[in-house]
């Protein structure tokens, strides 16, 4: 579910560490190299490929250096067999659609069928708007989509118009059922 259309780029770089506690992966990638992907201004949205094994969406932060960076999780970096200090094969794939990872069939569905709802979010944020998505997209099967979409909507319609992450997340954990 990741784009892998689009400009890329791939390129040898390690991965390291940053600070005194191990706490912080990154890849640190120089400017020159994401030219051909046309990046620039603020957002600067990827598909990361590492070690042709694990694909992620992310976005390259800027560095004191000039140079960008990625954060890679641990999830990740197991499936991608690395570890710091590790030289890693990375795979860039400029990434231009509206939230950065692909809205699901049942978000639309719902918002199509919920026009409070819809205008509700549309009002919100792109970053807002990304992590409703976000929360969707997690969700393993049709109905569980389908019942986050509904659980997430009803919460933003009930909140005025926004969320708040830790009742949000109660509210997905416990599946409540929705009014």
């Amino acid at each position: 579910m990741v784009n892998t259309d689009g400009p890329s780029v791939t390129f040898e770089t390690q991965l390291v560490t940053a600070g005194q506690k191990p706490v912080y992966h990154y890849l640190y990638i120089k400017r020159e190299l994401v030219v051909p992907l046309g990046i620039s201004g603020v957002i600067r949205r990827v598909t990361c490929t590492l070690n042709d094994k694990v694909s992620f969406a992310c976005s390259l932060m800027g560095n004191a250096k000039g140079a960008y960076k990625i954060s890679v999780n641990k999830e990740h970096r197991e499936r991608a067999g690395i570890v710091p200090g590790d030289i890693c094969k990375v795979t860039l794939v400029g990434d231009d659609s509206e939230y950065g990872i692909p809205v699901p069939p049942e978000l639309t569905e719902v918002l199509d069928q919920d026009p409070v709802a819809k205008k509700l979010f549309e009002s919100l944020t792109n970053g807002r708007r990304r992590v409703i998505v976000w929360h969707i997209n997690k969700a393993k099967d049709t109905d569980q989509r389908i019942r986050h979409a509904l659980i997430i909507l009803e919460h933003v319609k009930n909140n005025g118009g926004d969320f708040d992450d830790k009742k949000l997340y109660q509210e997905l954990k416990a599946g409540r059922e929705v009014r």
